[in-house]
């Protein structure tokens, strides 16, 4: 079920925490954070009797080469199912590197960018409703590098810079926002998808808390996700 009512969560993870976790297992800083997403989503529906093989995701990846103009976004979208049902977070990880990886050399990569002019000059009733026919994902995952250094405001130092993306028709939207050596992660979640609040804010947690594990080092004390009501409504 989708509606138009909103939650939101907000957490932080320690970005040295998601590096090791990377480095034992040969992926990247952000495989481990949609590694985290996916055991997350593991811990939520198996208590709600409603286990899943995989959730379909989509993550925006970078499409910048070092030769486009400074302004506008140069961006692609990697879709592929998000394995949940593996009971080893390190299975789930070795899954999401090799499906980014094959995401990221797919040759029509960046064809939405390519063909957003020619979309811009259709009437807009045929541009609607192409995009009312483009299949939807559950859930939608990104991730912002910020800056190493710290940020002053007015000369307070920024603690936290919790980031919340939309939730275009999707069950939740993740988005992870790097700051000086720690990671801020907000999600936008349907109410009529995810029901349980209080269980998602604990799976997060606890989804975050195995997928650093793999370190194979002590597990960084992970904060409770706060809850809030529609963050970017």
């Amino acid at each position: 079920n989708r509606s138009a009512r909103r939650r939101c969560a907000a957490f932080d993870v320690p970005l040295e925490g998601l590096k090791r976790a990377g480095k034992a297992s040969g992926a990247s800083v952000n495989d481990v954070y949609l590694c985290g997403i996916a055991t997350s989503m593991h811990h939520y529906l198996d208590p709600l009797g409603k286990p899943a093989a995989t959730l379909p995701i989509a993550v925006p990846v970078n499409l910048r080469r070092g030769n486009e103009p400074d302004a506008g976004n140069y961006f692609g979208a990697i879709g592929f199912a998000l394995p949940v049902a593996a009971a080893d977070p390190g299975e789930r990880l070795a899954a999401i590197r090799d499906s980014m990886r094959r995401g990221r050399a797919e040759a029509a990569l960046g064809l939405p960018q390519a063909v957003a002019p020619l979309l811009a000059r259709l009437p807009s009733q045929v541009a609607d409703e192409l995009v009312r026919r483009m299949p939807v994902p559950d859930l939608q995952a990104s991730n912002v590098a910020g800056s190493a250094q710290p940020l002053y405001l007015a000369g307070a130092r920024v603690l936290r810079f919790w980031p919340f993306g939309p939730v275009p028709g999707v069950a939740a939207m993740f988005t992870m926002h790097s700051l000086a050596g720690a990671c801020h992660v907000g999600v936008n979640f349907d109410a009529a998808a995810i029901t349980r609040a209080d269980l998602f804010a604990a799976s997060l947690r606890r989804g975050f808390r195995d997928t650093l594990a793999l370190a194979g080092a002590r597990v960084p004390r992970l904060p409770a996700p706060l809850l809030g009501n529609d963050a970017a409504g």
